[in-house]
């Protein structure tokens, strides 16, 4: 992907889309709990998924565990190869029940990028920061049904973009913008 280097890491939720990118990917354990959970609320849960859940829970508190210690490549390593065993079981698993079998089928297509985050420093196990991040302009795409043309679609984009940049930095937007949009008419970068 353009900008991208080689050791950086898509933290990415279950779209299939995602798998052809050539980068390495950890897939959010967010949406594979919170479906996880959803079967096991309801009335008719199999007594099957309520295990595969606790599994699941176990699994995701190991992980986060781990990453919560400072990054040790080969304890890393060690504790890759266990839960790579945990989610291989679940994986051959032969579940009966149809709400067991959709995350179990969740859990195998993701397979393996559950676990980068084990691997590589930094990467966390799901993508919350993002979501949160691109929540306001879903929010103001749903006040406002939307834009009319791709252009508005480009412009409410990029303009969303700028302002999260400038928060994300902690500095104030109207100052930032009026250096920017100064700077820009006189060909200064700074």
């Amino acid at each position: 992907m353009g900008g991208s280097k080689e050791t950086d890491v898509l933290v990415r939720d279950g779209y299939a889309g995602y798998e052809k990118l050539p980068m390495k990917q950890q897939s959010c354990w967010a949406h594979p709990l919170r479906n996880s959970h959803e079967e096991v609320i309801n009335p008719e849960v199999s007594p099957e998924m309520k295990i595969l859940h606790r599994k699941l829970k176990i699994i995701y508190d190991m992980l986060q565990e781990e990453a919560d210690r400072p990054f040790d490549i080969g304890r890393r390593k060690l504790v890759y190869k266990e839960i790579l065993g945990d989610l291989t079981g679940i994986i051959d698993t032969q579940y009966q029940a149809a709400d067991s079998l959709r995350i179990k089928t969740r859990i195998k297509n993701q397979g393996e990028t559950l676990l980068t985050a084990l691997l590589v420093p930094n990467v966390p196990l799901t993508n919350n920061l993002a979501e949160q991040k691109i929540r306001p302009m879903v929010i103001t795409r749903k006040i406002s049904g939307g834009s009319r043309s791709d252009e508005g679609a480009m412009t409410h984009a990029v303009n969303m973009s700028v302002f999260q940049t400038i928060k994300m930095r902690n500095q104030s937007i109207i100052p930032t913008l009026r250096k920017s949009i100064l700077n820009g008419i006189s060909g200064r970068t700074e």
